[in-house]
Formats: C-alpha cells, sequence, structure tokens
C-alpha cells in the first residue's frame, strides 16, 4: 500500500481548487460592482467599487498561473468578467484594467 501522496493528483486538485476559487470571485465581485453603482452613498459605491476592482486584479494575476487544460474549464467565467469589467467602466475605473478575456479566447 502506496502512503506517500499522489504529486500529480495533488496538483490536479489544486489547481481544480483554484478554478473553482475564480468562479466564486468572479461572481462575488459582481455583486459588489452591482452594489456599487446602486448606491446613493459615495463612500458605499467607493469601497464596492474597490471590493470589485480588486477581484479583477486577483482573477488576472491566477489566470496567468493555471495551465491551459484548467483555463479551458474557465470558459464559464467570461459571461461574468465581461459583466464585471462594464460594470467596472460604468464606474469610472478603466486604468490599468488587462484584457482579461483574451486569456480565454
Amino acid at each position: 500500500m502506496r502512503l506517500e501522496p499522489d504529486f500529480n493528483l495533488l496538483q490536479r486538485q489544486f489547481q481544480q481548487a483554484r478554478a473553482g476559487f475564480l468562479v466564486a470571485e468572479v461572481e462575488l465581485r459582481l455583486t459588489f460592482s452591482q452594489l456599487a453603482i446602486d448606491a446613493k452613498d459615495r463612500e458605499k459605491r467607493l469601497r464596492c467599487t474597490r471590493l470589485a476592482r480588486e477581484a479583477y486584479d486577483t482573477v488576472g494575476r491566477f489566470m496567468q498561473e493555471i495551465p491551459l487544460p484548467e483555463l479551458e474549464k474557465l470558459r464559464k467565467l467570461q459571461p461574468g468578467l465581461m459583466r464585471l469589467q462594464t460594470n467596472l467602466q460604468l464606474l469610472g475605473v478603466t486604468s490599468g484594467m488587462e484584457p482579461l478575456l483574451s486569456v480565454l479566447d
């Protein structure tokens, strides 16, 4: 019986967990971007915009580290990323936004 962990299995599980995190992160931060758009209070708008932008940056960082086979599974992120990018643009956030969607094309 082999007790040491299978490195390839652990690596695949890690990549799958990371991909799942990205999906959840985009959905959560879409909520923040919508809250910012709907906010009447300036502080709430700024706070929610910042949180939404952080997600965009986080997704960009992680997507560069995910192997291509796992990236293929992330195609379901594309509609959410498009909405997040659009919402951020509506909120006036455009500087330094890397085109994340091209990674999924």
